[in-house]
C-alpha cells in the first residue's frame, strides 16, 4: 500500500459561505447524511451500505454542508492511481437546496485541502446524463472528458433467467491480482480499455498495479472469454451491492462481441449471485461507448428482461489538472 501522508499534509478545515458551513464528516454523521435524500436513484443507492466503510478508510476523505446545524449536501474523496488522483464519491445535495451551488461550495473546500499536497495532482469525477452540472461552462473548462460509458437498467428472476440461457461452454474466473497481471499486456490494455481506464461502480481507475486495493474494495467476481488474450471476447466484473430495495447486480463489460458470447458472461454472474436473494436482483449494465449497444439489447430482449426507467443514459468521467488551475 502506498504511503498517505493526507494525516499529517492537511489541517482540519471549516469554513461558512453564505451561512452555509463546509466541514469534515466523520462516522457520526452517517445518519444525517443518508437523510439528504434517501430517494436518490430509486431505491438503488450504494451509500447507505458503503457509508461507514468509507468513513473508516483512510484513503477516504467526508465533506458536508450544514445549514442551521442541517446536513443539505456530501461529498466524499479517495486517493487513487497511487495517490496522484482525487476522485470525487457520492455527491448528495438536499432537493429543497439544490441549484445553490453547493456542489461547487464542497468542491472548492476540498480542492482548498488538497492543493499542495505531496502526491494529488488531478481530481476525477462521473457525472451522469441527469446532471445539469456536466454541462456547466466553467467545470468543462477546467475538465477533460476522459471516458463515456452507456448504462442499461434492468430487473431479472435469477432461476428464470438461468432457465432461458442456453449456455454451452463456461467463462474463466479470475482473481483481482490476475486482473492486475493483464495490465502489463499492453496489446490486451489496448482492446480491453482504449480508453485507458478500468471503470468500475462509476469509479475510474487508470489500469495500473497500485489500483488493486481501489478494486479490491468494489468485491468484484471477474470473468473473461476463452481467448481473451488472442484480443476476443469480453472481460466482465459483476459488483453485489445491497440496496435499500434489495440487492443490485453492476455488470461492468469490457471487450466486445456478439450476444451468444455475452450470454455466457451474464450466466456466470447469475450463478454467482444465486443464493443471495430468491427476489428479483436489480441490474445495472455499464458498457464503452465503443461497444455496440445492439448487442446488450439482443441479449436482454431474448432473456426478456424487465426493462426499469433509466434517467441515466450514461456516465461521463472527467480528470482535471490542479496545477493548471492552482489559482482558483
Amino acid at each position: 500500500m502506498v504511503e498517505n501522508p493526507r494525516a499529517d499534509s492537511l489541517t482540519q478545515t471549516t469554513t461558512m459561505d453564505g451561512g452555509v458551513i463546509v466541514r469534515r464528516a466523520s462516522l457520526e454523521d452517517c445518519s444525517a447524511v443518508l437523510d439528504i435524500n434517501r430517494h436518490v436513484y430509486f431505491g438503488l443507492d450504494y451509500l447507505p451500505s458503503q457509508y461507514t466503510d468509507m468513513a473508516q478508510d483512510p484513503d477516504f476523505t467526508l465533506y458536508v454542508c450544514e445549514h442551521e446545524e442541517r446536513v443539505i449536501a456530501f461529498e466524499a474523496v479517495c486517493e487513487v492511481n497511487g495517490g496522484e488522483t482525487l476522485m470525487m464519491r457520492s455527491a448528495r445535495i438536499n432537493e429543497e437546496y439544490q441549484g445553490q451551488g453547493l456542489l461547487m461550495k464542497l468542491r472548492k473546500q476540498i480542492k482548498q485541502d488538497f492543493t499542495g499536497h505531496p502526491l494529488v495532482n488531478s481530481f476525477a469525477s462521473s457525472l451522469t446524463a441527469n446532471t445539469k452540472y456536466r454541462a456547466n461552462a466553467s467545470f468543462l473548462a477546467k475538465n477533460k472528458l476522459v471516458l463515456e460509458r452507456a448504462l442499461f437498467y434492468h430487473s431479472f428472476n435469477i432461476q428464470e433467467v438461468l432457465e432461458k440461457t442456453t449456455v454451452r461452454s463456461k467463462t474463466k474466473q479470475i482473481s483481482s491480482q490476475d486482473l492486475c497481471n493483464l495490465f502489463q499486456n499492453k496489446k490486451l490494455m489496448k482492446y480491453l480499455f482504449p480508453w485507458d481506464r478500468v471503470a468500475i461502480n462509476s469509479w475510474h481507475l487508470r489500469p495500473v498495479a497500485e489500483n488493486k486495493r481501489h478494486i479490491d474494495r468494489q468485491k468484484p467476481v471477474i470473468f473473461i472469454s476463452k481467448d481473451l488474450e488472442k484480443g476476443h471476447g469480453f472481460l466482465t466484473m459483476g459488483l453485489v451491492i445491497k440496496v435499500p430495495v434489495g440487492i443490485s447486480l453492476h455488470l461492468e463489460i469490457y471487450g466486445n462481441g456478439d450476444d451468444s458470447e455475452l450470454e455466457k458472461h451474464l450466466h456466470s454472474h447469475v450463478l454467482a449471485v444465486k443464493g443471495l436473494s430468491s427476489d428479483n436482483v436489480h441490474l445495472l449494465t455499464y458498457c464503452d461507448m465503443t461497444l455496440d449497444a445492439s448487442v446488450i439489447c439482443s441479449l436482454y430482449d431474448r432473456l426478456e428482461l424487465n426493462v426499469m426507467d433509466n434517467p441515466f443514459k450514461t456516465l461521463q468521467f472527467f480528470e482535471e489538472d490542479i496545477h493548471t488551475h492552482s489559482h482558483d
